[in-house]
């Protein structure tokens, strides 16, 4: 999920000279790597001379281009073992390959004993920084076979889209925006959704 992200990330001549790092220290609420790591519960390792604390990513970002860094560095990230167990999935609509995102959703699903768990969906370019949204996830939290329904899909997008915070400008109005997310949601839940039912089917 974070490879195909990457090769999306900006353009070619930015793909081969950036970093992940640089991409979350520039903190534009369009930054292209930040939903995947989001739905994949990132930390960020933030170091000076003295000493070194680690920040979720969810606290990472203050504002549009300002982060909790200050005179500090970030020195890594890291996911926790059990993203390896998530489908995670990731999208982004822009205009052009050359412009900026107009909106971006990442989602990340789980089974534990059948049921989804800690269930993430992940949102940039729709808000003053890149966010989840937590409300449209607990809509998912702990259903079981066949009550993932496209009744939840789609309430959990409508949520998603609501808990988002977008502007207008020349490149595309905040209502549209909303309704992207709401519909980028509703797709990315429903194919990871496929994607575990199928390899929960071949486990049996």
């Amino acid at each position: 999920a974070i490879a195909q992200a990457a090769s999306h990330c900006g353009n070619r001549p930015v793909r081969t000279t950036a970093t992940v790092g640089g991409n979350l220290c520039n903190a534009l609420p369009s930054a292209d790597m930040v939903p995947v790591l989001l739905a994949l519960d990132g930390t960020c390792f933030i170091a000076d001379e003295d000493s070194q604390e680690s920040v979720p990513l969810t606290d990472f970002f203050t504002g549009p281009r300002r982060t909790v860094l200050g005179d500090r560095l970030l020195v890594g990230v890291a996911l926790p073992a059990e993203a390896a167990g998530r489908v995670c999935l990731s999208r982004k609509l822009m205009r052009t390959a050359e412009d900026i995102s107009l909106v971006q959703v990442a989602v990340a699903l789980s089974l534990q004993e059948g049921r989804i768990s800690s269930p993430r969906i992940a949102l940039g370019a729709v808000a003053p920084v890149p966010k989840r949204a937590t409300l449209a996830e607990a809509v998912l939290e702990d259903l079981g076979p066949g009550e993932a329904t496209a009744e939840k899909i789609e309430e959990a997008g409508r949520i998603a889209a609501g808990e988002c915070d977008p502007i207008t400008d020349h490149r595309a109005g905040a209502e549209y925006r909303r309704d992207l997310v709401r519909v980028l949601t509703e797709r990315l839940l429903g194919e990871a959704l496929n994607i575990l039912e199928g390899a929960e089917g071949e486990e049996r």
